[in-house]
């Protein structure tokens, strides 16, 4: 077992190029881990049904995924659109260049989305939230989310 004073390199599974975008975070030894920190916090903690939303409130709502469909851009950019409802209502729901999403999700599935509620002619809209799907450990939504700094290749989503 690799002591705090250890490179990363020395621990099985963690690659070169891995441990190339680590040391891009100043991140080279195991002890760094330990003074890599938040540099900020988001707060989905406050869990709210769709019927009370209020414009600029940053949330969580537990729903179910309906009408999934990507969407062309001019500039050939994919838009994928769901609806996300409760028993109070829907919300439309908006990610920017995930194509996968649609893979991800299906009609009917139960989510966890945070983030902030938008205005959107005479509806609410969220834009790129977080999301887990129900049954999954509750990491990214629902409660106060460490957000760390990111290099291409480490991103604060993995589990």
């Amino acid at each position: 077992m690799p002591d705090l004073s250890s490179p990363v390199v020395s621990a099985g599974g963690i690659y070169k190029r891995y441990a190339n975008s680590l040391k891009k975070l100043g991140i080279d030894k195991f002890l760094d881990f330990l003074y890599h920190i938040p540099f900020r916090y988001e707060d989905y903690s406050i869990v709210s049904n769709v019927g009370n939303l209020q414009e600029g409130e940053t949330v969580t709502i537990r729903g179910n995924i309906s009408d999934l469909k990507n969407q062309y851009t001019r500039r050939f950019r994919t838009l994928q659109k769901a609806k996300i409802a409760d028993k109070t209502g829907a919300i439309d729901v908006i990610w920017f260049n995930q194509p996968f999403l649609l893979k991800t999700f299906k009609t009917g599935d139960s989510i966890s989305i945070s983030g902030k509620v938008e205005r959107q002619v005479n509806d609410f809209i969220l834009k790129s939230p977080d999301y887990e799907m129900d049954g999954e450990e509750l990491i990214h939504t629902g409660r106060l989310v460490p957000i760390y700094p990111e290099t291409r290749g480490v991103s604060s989503r993995k589990k």
